[in-house]
C-alpha cells in the first residue's frame, strides 16, 4: 500500500490505495483535476498524482497510461470497484489508530480534525457508498 497526503486547499488528509492507477483515478474522478497527492510512505516521486492546473491532463495519461484520455476515461467504469477501499481510507491528519475504526466512527473523528467547511472525508466516504450502491445494482440485474 502506499500512504498519500490529498493535495488541496483545505485541512490535511492522507489516504491508502495499493498503486498510483488506484490513487490516480480516486483522486482526479472524485475529487477532479485542482487536487492531487503526494506520496509519504511506500512509494516513489514516480506515483505522485499531479494537480493539473498548469499541466495537461491530456498529456499526462498517454505519458503515464499509453493512451489517450478519451480511451482511458472508457476504461473507467471497469475501475469502478477499485476506488471504494481506496476512499474508506481518507482521513483528516493522523492516521493513527484509524483503520480500527468504523466508518460512522472515521466521519465523527474527521469532524472533529476538521478546520474547513470543505468536508473531504465525507464526500470521500459518500462516494464510497455510492459506488458500492450503483456496483450492487448493476450486479443485482
Amino acid at each position: 500500500m502506499i500512504l498519500y497526503n490529498l493535495i488541496n486547499p483545505s485541512d490535511p488528509y492522507t489516504f491508502e490505495a495499493p498503486d498510483f492507477e488506484a490513487a490516480f483515478l480516486t483522486v482526479q474522478v472524485i475529487f477532479g483535476t485542482q487536487y492531487g497527492a503526494e506520496v509519504l510512505h511506500g512509494g516513489t516521486d514516480e506515483d505522485r498524482v499531479p494537480v493539473f492546473i498548469l499541466r495537461s491532463l491530456n498529456e499526462f495519461i498517454r505519458e503515464r497510461f499509453g493512451v489517450s484520455r478519451d480511451e482511458f476515461e472508457a476504461s473507467i467504469p471497469e475501475k469502478w470497484d477499485r476506488l471504494p477501499p481506496v476512499l474508506d481510507t481518507f482521513c483528516c491528519g493522523s492516521r493513527e489508530g484509524f483503520d480500527a475504526l468504523t466508518i460512522e466512527e472515521r466521519a465523527a473523528r474527521n469532524d472533529q480534525r476538521r478546520t474547513s467547511l470543505n468536508d473531504i472525508g465525507r464526500r470521500a466516504f459518500e462516494a464510497a457508498a455510492r459506488i458500492r450502491d450503483v456496483r450492487a445494482g448493476q450486479v443485482a440485474k
